[in-house]
Order: structure tokens, then sequence, then C-alpha cells
């Protein structure tokens, strides 16, 4: 997935199912290696493993830095965080940056500039590539959801690459990073209140909590119409469907993932 929508549904997917949010603008310049996410948990290694400085090229593992690097300030002006920079003008600068979980993470996405040729990938924990991305934009959103029920597709490193602009090597730039592990728990609704007023009013409540809902009226049970009212997480407030003697109602939560 990628784009602006992209980038809303995972927002909401944090906002909902209580993601992580990594804004690298946060974090002072300079090095950085190893991130705690806010669950506890999950640590995240960064680092570059490949600079191509000085020649010929050699394999290193060092720390990933914040921006400004090397006297580099970022388009935005902020501090974004990067890979191996290169100011010497060496042609095909494919250096690389890579972002790798502790733990197998169902979705992940990341907010990132990019050159015409950089190149986001995914990958499971075997070394599969699950998606790549070649982006043909600026500052861009990219992201990954597995299948909930198959870790396979589960994402344990990202690897971004990229090639000269503007003279210097930037390699990984990227405003934000979002990630997830758990998944919704499915709980049994449980109606808590249901009354119909002398007016024809309505007040439904249920437990627990749900997010991303409908709440629906039918007289057949097959088909159904969106409720007119006032919804919330945990109760609806509107009034009855008038002409009819049997109406059924539910609450339709709507899926995330």
């Amino acid at each position: 997935m990628y784009g602006e929508e992209a980038e809303e549904r995972f927002t909401l997917l944090a906002e909902v199912l209580g993601d992580s949010i990594e804004d690298f603008n946060s974090l002072s310049n300079g090095p950085v290696r190893e991130i705690q996410s806010d669950n506890g948990v999950d640590v995240l290694t960064l680092k570059t493993n490949e600079k191509r400085y000085p020649k010929p090229p050699v394999t290193v593992d060092f720390p990933v830095c914040v921006l400004p690097y090397g006297g580099v300030t970022t388009p935005s002006g902020t501090n974004e965080l990067m890979g191996a920079g290169n100011s010497s003008g060496y042609a095909d600068g494919q250096s690389r940056f890579e972002i790798s979980f502790s733990r197998l993470q169902h979705r992940v996405g990341i907010l990132r500039w990019w050159n015409t040729f950089s190149v986001t990938r995914f990958y499971s924990g075997d070394g599969t590539v699950l998606a790549e991305h070649q982006n043909t934009a600026n500052r861009e959103f990219v992201g990954w959801i597995g299948d909930p029920g198959d870790e396979s597709t589960w994402v344990k490193r990202i690897e971004m690459d990229g090639v000269e602009d503007q003279g210097v090597f930037h390699v990984g730039r990227a405003d934000d990073l979002h990630y997830g592990r758990f998944l919704p728990e499915r709980q049994s609704m449980e109606i808590v209140e249901f009354q119909i007023g002398p007016d024809n009013s309505i007040n439904v409540s249920w437990q627990p909590d749900q997010y991303n809902h409908v709440f629906e009226y039918s007289y057949n049970l097959l088909d159904w119409f969106p409720a007119e009212g006032e919804l919330h997480a945990d109760s609806f407030t509107g009034m009855m469907p008038t002409g009819q003697t049997e109406v059924f109602w539910r609450v339709l939560t709507g899926k995330l993932f």
C-alpha cells in the first residue's frame, strides 16, 4: 500500500489498535542504533550495512543518523532519519539502510523522502521479499499489511536504498515509522440497555466499545439500512422507523486490516 490513502489507514490502525508510531523528528541529532517501542516489548535496530565511502566500497555496521548529517539538511528542514551519506559524487551510490524488528510485525509503514530511483522492500522472518515499491515522487508513504492468520507474511525487516540526489547520496530518509504486531481481540458484544420511548425514540448501549462501525436496522434480516441518529463507540440514540411492526437492529464492526 502506498500514498495518502495508505497513510490515513495506518493512522487509523494506530489510533484504534494501539500501534506504535516513531517520529524521527523527536530524536536528537546524531547516531541512533536502537529504539525501544512504546509498548516496551519491541525493539527497533537501525543500521546502515553498506557505505560507498571511502572507495572501494566496504561493508560496515554502524548506526544510522538523524539529520543533519555532515552538514546536509533535508527539504523539509527537519531531523529525518537517514542512512549513509556520500558527498564524493561516487556514481552508483547504492548504500543501504535498514530497520529490523525484534519480533515479527503484522503491519509496517514508513513515510519517507525519495528520489526517483529509491526502493523500499519489506522482508519476512525467513528473508523472503514480501513487497517492493519504487517511488516516482518526492515524499511518499508506503506500507505492508500481512495476513492476520499467516505469520510468514509478517514483516521482520525493512530495507531501503537509493541513488544520488542533489549531489549527495541520501539513503533511507524517513519522517515516521508505523508498526503494529497485535491484532484486535474478537469479543462478543453484549447489549446492556435497550429502551424505546413514548415518542418512538430509541436508546441502545453495548459493551465492549466498537470502532469503525455502523448501527443498522432491517425488516427482514436480508436488507439492512443505516439508522439515523447519534452513533458512539458504545451507544446509539435515534428514532424508530415508522410504519413497521417488527424491526431488527445490529451493530456492524468494520474490518480494519
